[in-house]
């Protein structure tokens, strides 16, 4: 094979000589024809996955001749990852890392997107060198800064990652974590809003923010303390307390962690509410009322959420919330609405279901004069709520719906109350009050 590469280069050469004399895209250094050389062996070794011979020739050009193909540095960040992860010896994967770092270096030189390619060192930095945890943070910290929106998921997962990891180590304030909570969530929301599920690649970026969202809140809900997010915002606060951007930063965290109960909640919530109305404001102010078991006040501030929403990537959540409220203030037709919208948002999500199974449950004592028209609401009720858990499969789902389960059994009717009246277990049955189908169920 190397026979056959070497022939190939001599062919190669034969042609290089005219490069001096033409105007060419590429910058083929001082030495075109080490350079050209050197490049067609990068390629046929990598061609081959061939890295251990690919490896000094990419060396030769990404040193004399680095702005001479830009897959130097795609093919080569491939090609250093697999030779990482083969060393056995430590400190050729040392050099084998060293040359990474350098490959990022020499590309932003070589062909620019800074922003970009830092997020990609600081990320493999935290990777591959942890013990420069500290650098690889400032990377990927000017690595966002740089991209704003455009940030990738991966770099924001690892930078949020890393601030975690030195605050639990006692090397970065909470403050630290609280700040940049607001920098990365404003990033990730812009993008589970703005791209578009129906494009394939979109799509695929919309699944690495979702992933990313679940990773940041995780960290932040173990760490953050209502206690830290009231000191952290009450002084700025008291020092510009009509500043807007502020007050909404505070709600944000505020709502995240479920700190309706402080001191600086109302205050903040009704001050944004008021100047500025967004869901986040509208839902804290309901939240607020749910804690004070004034649901009926709350409902208004939940609906208000769901407007201000629009298509903000917490909707799912708000309509699942406002359903449940609907049904425990007794507002049957909105809570089967509200259902319906949250259907349209995830067909999958169970407490839609139970949400219907609830209302369903409420006709119990007013379908029908005879015993088996109450009953046959329990047994519709009871599709309602096996459904949730087969489209479900959260913990939570499942035992609110076992519970729902539970509590329709107890109304279902003997063998022998069937029997009376000519009717049996499994067969089809018409709820009166409804009109929907359900399957006639007896006690055990």
């Amino acid at each position: 094979m190397k026979n056959k590469i070497i022939l190939a280069v001599l062919g190669v050469l034969m042609s290089v000589g005219s490069l001096s004399a033409q105007k060419t895209k590429y910058d083929y250094g001082t030495d075109s024809v080490s350079c050209v050389k050197n490049l067609f062996l990068v390629q046929e070794f990598i061609k081959q996955k061939n890295y251990i011979d690919a490896y000094e020739p990419w060396n030769h050009c990404v040193t004399e001749c680095p702005k001479s193909r830009k897959s130097l540095y795609t093919k080569g960040e491939k090609m250093l990852k697999a030779l990482i992860k083969e060393a056995k010896d430590d400190t050729k994967k040392a050099e084998y890392i060293d040359k990474l770092m350098f490959l990022y270096d020499t590309r932003i030189a070589s062909f620019g997107r800074e922003g970009y390619v830092l997020g990609k060192k600081g990320s493999n930095m935290y990777k591959y060198q942890p013990e420069k945890v500290a650098e690889a943070i400032v990377i990927m910290k000017k690595s966002i800064d740089m991209e704003g929106n455009d940030s990738k998921a991966a770099v924001i997962s690892k930078y949020f990652s890393a601030i975690y990891n030195e605050f639990k180590d006692g090397n970065a304030p909470v403050e630290t974590l609280l700040n940049e909570y607001i920098v990365v969530s404003e990033i990730i929301n812009h993008n589970l809003t703005t791209l578009d599920p129906n494009d394939e690649k979109q799509a695929k970026s919309i699944k690495g923010y979702k992933t990313t969202k679940n990773n940041v809140d995780t960290y932040f809900i173990a760490v953050a303390e209502c206690d830290d997010i009231v000191k952290l915002f009450k002084e700025k606060l008291e020092a510009n307390p009509e500043d807007l951007e502020l007050n909404k930063k505070a709600l944000s965290i505020m709502n995240r962690k479920d700190c309706t109960d402080s001191e600086l909640f109302i205050p903040v919530a009704s001050f944004v509410h008021k100047t500025e109305p967004t869901w986040e404001s509208a839902y804290g102010l309901g939240k607020a009322y749910v804690k004070k078991r004034e649901n009926s006040k709350a409902l208004p501030y939940f609906e208000q959420a769901i407007e201000l929403c629009g298509d903000c990537s917490d909707k799912e959540a708000l309509v699942k919330s406002a359903g449940l409220l609907a049904i425990s203030v007794g507002k049957t037709g909105k809570a089967q609405a509200l259902a319906s919208q949250l259907l349209k948002i995830n067909p999958n999500n169970g407490t839609a279901y139970i949400i219907k199974g609830d209302i369903i449950r409420k006709k119990a004592g007013a379908c029908g004069a005879d015993k088996l028209s109450g009953a046959s609401v329990y047994w519709l009720a009871a599709d309602y709520y096996s459904k949730a858990k087969a489209v479900d499969s959260s913990e939570k789902t499942k035992a609110t719906a076992n519970k729902r389960l539970g509590i329709c059994a107890n109304h279902y009717p003997t063998k022998e109350d069937l029997f009376f009246i000519g009717l049996k277990a499994g067969d089809s049955y018409t709820v009166p009050c409804v009109g929907e189908k359900t399957t006639i169920r007896k006690s055990n």
